[in-house]
């Protein structure tokens, strides 16, 4: 088994700054987008910042998480959420409260998890 777990995809290093992401209700902040073996996270509250186009794939595969909560900062630059959730077979529940995707173009498979289930 590996010793990191990725949870989601961040779409290159240079967009790593725009995403700040809480694990199990924290406050603080952690950067990073993968688990540690003996990690036991299962929620994720995450902001995206406005410079942010593309969603796709960003928690492709990530069996671990069940719930997940879009913080404030979800924009409509946002224009690729291809396959946003694919594989997330755990995943249970979703806030999508102040997430604006009337810009996006790609939409493919992003509630294929709830089809498969």
């Amino acid at each position: 088994m590996s010793k990191y777990k990725s949870i989601f995809n961040i779409n290159g290093a240079e967009y790593e700054k725009y995403y700040h992401v809480y694990f199990d209700d924290n406050k603080i902040e952690k950067r990073r987008n993968y688990i540690k073996e003996g990690d036991s996270f299962k929620k994720i509250t995450i902001k995206i910042n406005s410079e942010i186009k593309l969603l796709s794939k960003l928690f492709y595969n990530c069996k671990c998480i069940e719930s997940i909560n879009f913080k404030r900062g979800i924009r409509k630059n946002i224009t690729d959420m291809n396959s946003m959730f694919w594989g997330c077979s755990s995943l249970k529940e979703l806030n999508f409260n102040n997430f604006y995707t009337s810009n996006a173009t790609n939409e493919s498979y992003v509630l294929w998890m709830f089809i498969i289930k």
